[in-house]
């Protein structure tokens, strides 16, 4: 018995080693066609289709390499489905003339799964998000983990599951907690504001720090500041002082405080 077991044990040393199984890819690869294929509701994210000089320069890379990433999709019924992620891939190869595109299948997604999922591949896929754009995906999934039970442990609070989901999406896409708080939170502004720091014309931290005003201060705010004939800058400073007073009872924010507050930065600045 000991010459077998020794016979057997070096028959093994000497045998190739084998390979280990890689896993299947979640997800079934296939080819569909494009007209089977159907737009993800609208309201249920925020992203904005690609703008035609980005587009180009995705259908230059089609040309180029092919679909690289295929389509992320779901199926509604037997021969439609919808597309969560790739609806900018899915408009150029269709412009390019392509009849199917290659897809992978995911199946038994909830929405708020599929939202996720859709988030994420725009987070790691496009350049040059809006600032709406990447507050609205950190937010949608934010919620997703909570509502899925995620760092629900009785030893943690509420914030505290909040930190820890925020920590998660931060490894994710490289960066810290606080920067995945602070966009989040401009989905807290009014739209008209909320455009502006798209545009770059309202700064993150300005932004930040208005979205804590009630939306009838953050219209007077807007209309104070941006529609009139000549628009007025706020600063950060401005800004934490608008909170400040908000949150004092004897105190309101109308256009004399406005007047008076953004006069009163800008002359120390000149000062400065």
């Amino acid at each position: 018995e000991e010459r077998e077991a020794e016979r057997r044990a070096q028959a093994a040393a000497e045998a190739p080693e084998k390979q280990q199984p890689v896993p299947e890819e979640i997800g079934e690869r296939r080819e569909l066609p494009i007209a089977a294929l159907e737009d993800f509701p609208a309201e249920l994210h925020k992203f904005h289709p690609a703008s035609r000089e980005r587009l180009e320069g995705l259908k230059d890379s089609i040309r180029a390499n092919g679909i690289i990433s295929p389509l992320i999709v779901r199926p509604l019924d037997a021969d439609r489905y919808q597309i969560i992620a790739g609806h900018n891939r899915r408009t150029a190869a269709r412009e390019l003339g392509y009849d199917t595109v290659p897809v992978i299948v995911k199946r038994y997604l909830t929405d708020g799964e599929a939202i996720r999922l859709k988030n994420d591949d725009n987070l790691m896929q496009r350049d040059g998000m809006l600032s709406s754009e990447r507050g609205w995906a950190y937010r949608q999934n934010m919620e997703e983990i909570n509502r899925q039970g995620k760092r629900t442990d009785l030893t943690l609070s509420q914030f505290a599951t909040k930190l820890d989901s925020a920590a998660e999406i931060g490894k994710k896409v490289h960066k810290s907690r606080d920067q995945i708080f602070r966009y989040i939170r401009l989905t807290y502004l009014i739209p008209e504001l909320l455009d502006l720091v798209d545009k770059k014309q309202l700064g993150l931290t300005v932004g930040e720090n208005l979205s804590y005003l009630t939306v009838d201060n953050q219209e007077t705010v807007y209309l104070f500041c941006f529609t009139g004939e000549k628009p007025v800058k706020l600063t950060e400073a401005v800004a934490k002082t608008l909170r400040e007073i908000q949150d004092d009872p004897d105190r309101i924010i109308d256009a004399d405080t406005l007047e008076e507050l953004t006069a009163k930065h800008t002359r120390t600045r000149m000062r400065s």
